[in-house]
């Protein structure tokens, strides 16, 4: 019996998957349930599991590709000996029939001569695009195929063509040297804080560091980024924190300054038009009428935002409970794509590492970002006499073309405030 293995959905925002890693070579038996596939967007990572009990016979797509949620990823069957070449051949063209109705996705195109070269139609385009020789290359894609990462690795200039032979040869050299020489070469790269040894070595990015890399230098190239901060007292939010942590603890909730700033940026939201706004082109601003706070969360090889939505709605308790959940469901990797993205704002928060001020970069297409700082302790002044207090240092990134400083500096302002009077406790 063959099974295909779709690739799934991880919320209902969520249109395609990309393959960030197979965790099963074909020809492995698997159970169902069992992990084959780690999945990634570009805003969350999770795990595709075996539908059935069998053998990984074919896989479809290729670590780095992409594919439409509820196309068929691979194959599974009962037997190393079971035929499965129709069954390919047939999903293949659901496959593509599916890409063409939806996203332009790469299927294979199978050449009947042996004259023709096999490459995938949207490698074929770039190679056109760029005068690329590939007719040396060795497809690594499905059937023998070339995709765009072979043309990218191996691909030279129609003006080199001379040289694309030796180029192909440096090209195999290399991948000789990447499969027999390199010791250390994980999908996911760990760190630790021993005195560095040995040589160097090449670390490949997962599938969320690239996304993160492109997000953040996108970021700083298309808008106008600029941070304000302020030092603001927090003595009473401090008390206040104090007499409630055994409350609710007793209660099975994690109370934490964080969801006190969101509860306090929430309802300042609600009074600053200018920092629920976006751009919308390059001659309109949208004004968002909901307030949704992202809260920058931090996982192993990453950075995730989960989102609380109608914050500025709920009251203290509800955003502790929601806020502990959803950080902990984005560390396990358990987050919906629907959880992530859409925010008003987010806030990052680094005190817990003792840092004060931080320009924090903006979320896009978000217009603001608060970061937060560690509680400092020191004395106080005020009216001529000192007294022990603490305080709190907020950087708030906005975006000139949406935000200008002093919008951004009264909503600083309500936010600190709100942070001392406690109307929402």
């Amino acid at each position: 019996m063959v099974t295909k293995v779709i690739m799934p959905k991880f919320g209902l925002s969520m249109e395609t998957g990309i393959i960030g890693s197979w965790l099963v070579e074909e020809g492995a038996a698997v159970t169902k349930g069992s992990a084959l596939a780690e999945i990634t967007t570009d805003k969350i990572s999770n795990t595709c599991e075996a539908p059935a009990d069998g053998i990984l016979r074919k896989i479809l797509f290729r670590e780095g590709e992409e594919a439409v949620c509820g196309e068929t990823i691979a194959i599974l069957a009962d037997t190393a000996q079971e035929d499965i070449l129709t069954e390919c051949e047939t999903t293949m063209t659901r496959n593509a029939a599916s890409a063409e109705e939806t996203v332009q996705v790469e299927k294979i195109v199978a050449l009947e001569t042996a004259a023709e070269v096999k490459i995938t139609p949207r490698a074929k385009k770039i190679a056109e695009e760029q005068s690329l020789e590939y007719a040396h290359i060795k497809g690594t894609g499905l059937l023998g195929a070339i995709t765009i990462s072979d043309l990218k690795k191996h691909g030279v200039k129609k003006a080199e063509k001379k040289g694309a032979e030796a180029a192909a040869r440096v090209s195999a050299d290399s991948m000789e040297v990447e499969e027999n020489e390199v010791s250390y070469m994980p999908v996911k790269p760990t760190y630790d804080t021993r005195p560095c040894e040995g040589e160097d070595f090449i670390v490949k990015m997962t599938p969320m560091e690239l996304t993160i890399s492109k997000t953040m230098q996108n970021s700083l190239q298309t808008t106008a980024q600029t941070t304000i901060a302020v030092e603001a007292e927090i003595t009473n939010l401090v008390k206040v924190y104090k007499q409630l942590k055994g409350k609710y603890t007793n209660a099975g909730v994690k109370l934490s300054y964080t969801a006190m700033i969101v509860k306090a940026a929430a309802m300042a939201l609600e009074n600053h038009k200018a920092l629920r706004s976006t751009m919308a082109d390059e001659n309109h601003i949208k004004i968002s009428s909901r307030v949704h706070i992202g809260v920058a969360v931090d996982v192993p090889n990453g950075l995730i935002v989960p989102v609380i939505r109608d914050a500025n709605m709920k009251d203290l308790r509800t955003i502790c409970l929601e806020l502990s959940d959803l950080a902990q469901r984005a560390k396990d990797n358990k987050l919906a794509a629907d959880e992530l993205g859409n925010a008003t704002i987010t806030i990052t928060n680094l005190g817990m590492f003792g840092i004060t001020y931080f320009t924090p970069v903006l979320n896009i297409p978000e217009s603001a970002i608060l970061g937060v700082g560690a509680i400092i302790e020191k004395l106080m002044v005020k009216d001529g006499s000192f007294y022990p207090g603490s305080a709190m240092p907020f950087s708030l990134t906005h975006d000139h073309r949406v935000i200008n400083g002093a919008p951004a500096a009264r909503f600083l302002k309500e936010v600190t405030e709100n942070l001392q009077d406690f109307k929402w406790v």
